[in-house]
């Protein structure tokens, strides 16, 4: 496996421009691209996030920008940069011994799976391609107890050839073995597993296009469609019994989740009537929504180290906290 020293450039700025809205938010983050993605909980409390900075938004005289990975300190208020140059990594997952693992996608990004180090900044690929094909844009990522790793890939925005016609889901059990274990659903998004690893949930957010940001492109739906679907996880991390866990009825998609310790499904789910953090029990009832700030379009959602503020990133530059608990 070959490993990449990266150059970083750290950059650290102060959040003196917390602001609170009608719903309770409170903006802890603002210096995004475009795009905020992803956000992760690392071990010290720190939340990670991406800032994918979208090639035909985030370019310069110097050429396209490929993603960016920021550190927000809960405890100082302060935002850093980890990682200059992320790959146009979205989904991000901490292993249980601190290291980071991104799904980076399409639009000048590595479309691969990698493994980063924050405290040596040693990265490393682990998979960047199925059966010899380059993966269409990995989206989100879990690691369930033994370690391994299972990451969707659908493709929304890039202009890379789509080498793959699938747009599936795929366990990855070390350096460079990967299987895909779902091939039947149209851009698979979101994923999280339940707390005793017996379930795995794949959220679905079609929006008809596979590049929302070519201006040439067929009008496709902002919001998009879907829902979330649940299966059986085999303990040989083989995937059974798929049935629908949440039908959005043709009226939203479902983005980023996270799950608690009761395993009920926090999902950021576009619906244009109601944005919010939508929140389902185990058995697929809704419990109760959270609206966004400001209505906005929320895209992934994670739990900081107390249990009890949730982190949300919003289609945008920024990443808002609430407490909840």
């Amino acid at each position: 496996m070959k490993i990449q020293l990266l150059v970083l450039f750290v950059s650290t700025i102060s959040s003196t421009f917390l602001l609170a809205d009608s719903n309770g938010w409170t903006k802890v983050f603002d210096k995004a691209c475009e795009f905020t993605e992803g956000p992760a909980l690392a071990p010290n409390g720190e939340i990670y996030l991406s800032d994918i900075t979208f090639s035909s938004k985030c370019s310069n005289k110097y050429g396209q920008m490929t993603g960016r990975v920021w550190a927000y300190n809960p405890l100082t208020k302060k935002s850093r940069i980890v990682r200059q140059n992320s790959g146009q990594s979205n989904g991000l997952y901490f292993t249980k011994e601190g290291h980071l693992i991104a799904a980076e996608g399409a639009s000048y990004g590595g479309r691969r799976i990698s493994w980063f180090n924050p405290k040596t900044n040693e990265y490393r690929v682990i998979v960047d391609s199925y059966k010899g094909r380059k993966f269409n844009s990995p989206n989100d990522l879990v690691i369930d107890k033994k370690g391994r790793i299972y990451f969707t890939d659908p493709r929304y925005v890039g202009h890379e050839m789509l080498q793959i016609p699938i747009m599936g889901v795929y366990r990855v059990d070390g350096p460079g073995k990967v299987t895909r274990i779902i091939s039947s659903i149209l851009r698979p998004n979101g994923i999280v597993i339940s707390p005793n690893n017996k379930t795995l949930y794949v959220a679905v957010a079609d929006n008809g296009g596979i590049n929302w940001l070519d201006i040439g492109a067929t009008k496709i739906d902002p919001w998009g469609q879907g829902g979330i679907i649940s299966y059986d996880l085999k303990s040989s991390g083989e995937v059974e019994n798929p049935r629908i866990f949440v039908d959005l009825k043709k009226q939203g998609g479902v983005d980023g989740m996270t799950i608690d310790k009761k395993g009920n499904i926090y999902a950021t789910v576009g619906v244009k009537k109601r944005p919010g953090i939508y929140v389902y029990s185990p058995k697929g009832k809704l419990i109760k929504v959270i609206d966004t700030p400001n209505k906005a379009h929320p895209t992934n959602v994670i739990f900081g180290k107390d249990g009890k503020i949730i982190y949300l990133t919003i289609d945008g530059t920024s990443m808002w906290a609430k407490k909840i608990y």
